[in-house]
C-alpha cells in the first residue's frame, strides 16, 4: 500500500487512468454536492468508467443508501448493499477505483466492510482536496444521536469510563460536535487521544480544526494531542496501531478529513475478527452543508489493495 500526490492537469490525469484496467468507479454524494466542482473532477475525468453513485439522502436515515448505478436510483438498507450492487460489482471487477472525494463518510463506513470481502486485485483510492473552505457558518445541517455505524457494532461489553478504555478522536472543522459525545458517555479527558491533521493538506488547516476544537482540547484535564499528517491514511493507521494494545477497548470517533478517516478504516480491517470487536466507532450521521469549499487544491492516490486481514 502507498500513495503519491498528483496534479488536476491532463498528463496527470491520464497517469491515472493508465494505473490500471480500471472495471468500476465507486464515487458518491448528493444530487447538490455533485454539481460543485471538485466533486465532478473524478467522474468525468474516467470517461466511460462504469461506476456506481453511492449516497445518503435523509439525515433521518442513516441506515439507507442510495445507490446510482445508472439505471435508476434504489434506496436500500445497509445489509443489502452487496445485493443491491450485486449487478454492478461483479466477479469480473478486478481493479476498482475509490472517490472518497464525494463519498460522505457514512456511506464510506457501510461501504467498506462489503469490499473488505470482496475478491479484487487492486484497490485504488483519489481524494481531491479543495483549495479553500468557507471562514463561517456551521458545515452541519443536522445530526443525529452519537452511536455505532451498522456493521461496526462490538459484540463485547463496553464502559466507555474504564480504565483500560481509550478513545481517538480524529479532528474535524466542526465546532460543538465532538464536545456532544464527550458528554453523552462521560468521557475522562485524560484517556481522550486528539489526532490533529498536521501537517494539512491546505495552509490553515491544522489552525482551523484545533480552534473549532478548543473549548474541549483546553478543558482541564487536557487530553493528550498528536499530530499525523491529514493526507496520509497509512500514517494514521500507523499512529492507532501504534495506540492498540492488548485488552484496551478502543473508541474511535471518525470526525476527521476523509484520508484520515480512511487510516482509520484500514487499521480496523488490517485487525483480526477477535480484535475488531474491541474497536468501536462512533457516529453521529450528519447532513452536511453545501457551498463549503471552492476549488480543486492538492490531489492524493492511495493504493489500498489487500486493506483487509
Amino acid at each position: 500500500m502507498n500513495l503519491f500526490e498528483f496534479n488536476d492537469v491532463t498528463e496527470d490525469w491520464k497517469r491515472i487512468r493508465g494505473l490500471s484496467p480500471w472495471d468500476l468507479l465507486i464515487h458518491g454524494g448528493t444530487h447538490a454536492l455533485a454539481s460543485e466542482h471538485r466533486y465532478r473532477r473524478v467522474p468525468n475525468e474516467m470517461g466511460q468508467l462504469p461506476r456506481v453513485n453511492i449516497s445518503r439522502h435523509q439525515a433521518a436515515k442513516p441506515d439507507y443508501l442510495v445507490i446510482d448505478s445508472g439505471g435508476g436510483m434504489e434506496e436500500v438498507h445497509f445489509s443489502n448493499l452487496g445485493p443491491a450492487l450485486a449487478d454492478t460489482l461483479t466477479p469480473q471487477c478486478l481493479h476498482i477505483l475509490l472517490d472518497v472525494t464525494s463519498l460522505e463518510v457514512d456511506a464510506l463506513l457501510l461501504l467498506m466492510p462489503l469490499l473488505a470481502r470482496y475478491p479484487m486485485r487492486n484497490l485504488t483510492a483519489l481524494f481531491l482536496s479543495p483549495t479553500t473552505y468557507a471562514e463561517h457558518g456551521s458545515r452541519l445541517r443536522q445530526w443525529s444521536k452519537p452511536r455505532q455505524p451498522p456493521g461496526y457494532v462490538t459484540l463485547r461489553p463496553v464502559v466507555a469510563t474504564k480504565p483500560a478504555t481509550e478513545h481517538c478522536v480524529l479532528l474535524g472543522f466542526d465546532e460543538g460536535r465532538v464536545n456532544r459525545i464527550i458528554g453523552a458517555y462521560d468521557w475522562e479527558s485524560s484517556r481522550i487521544h486528539a489526532i490533529l491533521g498536521s501537517p494539512p493538506y491546505f495552509s490553515d488547516g491544522a489552525e482551523r480544526a484545533y480552534a473549532a476544537n478548543r473549548d474541549w482540547l483546553e478543558d482541564y484535564p487536557r487530553p493528550c494531542v498528536h499530530r499525523v499528517s491529514a493526507s496520509d491514511p497509512f500514517a494514521v493507521k500507523a499512529f492507532l496501531q501504534a495506540r492498540f494494545q492488548s485488552g484496551v477497548v478502543f473508541d474511535i470517533l471518525p470526525f476527521g478529513p476523509k484520508p484520515m478517516v480512511l487510516g482509520a478504516l484500514l487499521f480496523y480491517f488490517a485487525l483480526p475478527p477477535e480484535d475488531r470487536e474491541r474497536v468501536r466507532f462512533l457516529y453521529d450521521f450528519p447532513e452536511y452543508c453545501t457551498d463549503h469549499t471552492t476549488g480543486v487544491g492538492r490531489c492524493f492516490c492511495y493504493d489500498l489493495t489487500g486493506f483487509s486481514s
